[in-house]
């Protein structure tokens, strides 16, 4: 019987998408999003007053004003054989990040805590498990709570396949 589940779990793992040497040095730097000011708990729809934004987008100089809730929207295509991948953000540079990926609520920086209480911000690295990539054109979803006079906003958004490690090794440009 032991034999039977360890050959079970032999072809199980062996059975398990393998990545190609492109997929492992594929880095996606997300710079180029939408944007939509609003306080929904969900993502708004595709036929919201969505707006180009560039990231990073410091709210001080583009959503002045008293402290708000907006939503980006990126998109990033994956292969068709997906691995799981990392979500690296160089800094916490919000009240609050909420991140959806395609429509289905994923992780949030709340643990993180506000980085408007301490004098640095650190970094926000989140495992993307691959159940939740599509081959092809993948959405994510990012609201931000953000006080604009310390300078809140969104900074650019790395996604790499593995471990976050080379996602912030190629993020630090920001």
């Amino acid at each position: 019987m032991r034999f039977l589940i360890t050959l079970a779990a032999v072809l199980v793992v062996g059975a398990m998408p393998r990545p190609t040497f492109a997929q492992m040095n594929s880095v996606h730097l997300l710079e180029n999003a939408e944007f939509v000011m609003s306080n929904a708990r969900t993502p708004p729809p595709d036929d919201a007053s969505w707006q180009p934004a560039k990231l990073p987008d410091n709210w001080y100089l583009t959503h002045p004003g008293p402290p708000s809730v907006g939503w980006y929207r990126l998109t990033f295509d994956m292969p068709p054989r997906a691995v799981t991948h990392s979500i690296y953000l160089p800094r916490n540079s919000a009240r609050r990040i909420d991140i959806f990926i395609n429509g289905k609520y994923h992780a949030s920086t709340i643990a993180y805590g506000d980085p408007g209480s301490r004098i640095l911000a650190p970094p926000v690295i989140f495992t993307l498990p691959s159940p939740l990539i599509r081959p092809g054109r993948n959405v994510m979803h990012v609201r931000v709570e953000a006080v604009p006079e310390i300078r809140h906003g969104l900074t650019r958004i790395a996604v790499a396949p593995g471990q976050a490690a080379l996602a912030r090794r190629l993020a630090q440009r920001d």
